[in-house]
Parts: structure tokens; sequence; C-alpha cells
């Protein structure tokens, strides 16, 4: 829940700092996922990595590392990325969520990661109590 908050925040800040050409990376990171060149984890990992860079504040970016470190979420994402259906349903969130970067909608950004990462808190809540 606290990477929700903290990457929501960093989402709609980074909308101020994100040039297009840092908008294809972010797109590129699941260009090279299709195309086999990385995982799914590696191409979500870059994705929300870059996005946290791009506000340049080594405060957030430090807080962010710790969060996405622990065990917890490593067990999240280890859960989450074994099921085809959340990979695909997380693409189309992560597509949404570029198109936001691109209209320059800071609000809206905020609101698909948080989304994006409610939905994969749910995801795992659901299927690591079957």
């Amino acid at each position: 829940m606290l990477r929700e908050v903290v990457e929501g925040l960093s989402a709609r800040l980074a909308v101020n700092h994100l040039q297009e050409e840092s908008i294809k990376v972010l797109e590129g990171c699941f260009k090279q996922y299709d195309s086999g060149i990385m995982g799914y984890a590696e191409a979500d990992q870059r994705f929300h990595s870059d996005i946290i860079l791009a506000i340049g504040s080594s405060r957030v970016i430090a807080l962010t590392n710790g969060l996405r470190d622990t065990l917890q979420m490593m067990n999240m994402r280890a859960v989450t990325f074994r099921y085809p259906e959340r990979i695909k349903d997380s693409l189309v969130e992560h597509g949404k969520i570029i198109e936001a970067f691109r209209s320059r909608d800071g609000m809206l950004a905020e609101q698909l990661i948080r989304e994006h990462f409610r939905q994969t808190r749910l995801y795992y809540e659901s299927h690591i109590q079957r």
C-alpha cells in the first residue's frame, strides 16, 4: 500500500519531467518484453524505476527502493507474474499510464499507478489464499 501512495505521487510529479523521449523509453520496456529480450518482472521494474528516476529526488528514490526490496513485495511480484492473465492486464494498465504521461495529465497518472498497484495487490491476495 505504501508503494501505491509513493509511486502514485511520483507519477504525478514525473509528468513535469518526462520528455517524449523518456516516454518512448517507458514504452520500450514492454517492447523488449514482447520481443523476448527481457522478462516481464524486469520490464516492470525498469518501467517503475524510470518513473521514479525522472523526478530526480534522491529521497524518493531511496524510499521506493527500500519499499520495492521488501520480502513481501518480492514475493508479491513472484506470485503475480507467474500468471499470464495478470501480465496481460498489467500490460494494459501500463499502456494507460503511458498515455496519461503523454497527455501530461498528472492526476490521471497518479490515479492509474495507484490502481495498478491496487490490482496487483488484490490479485496477489486472491491467489495466495488458494
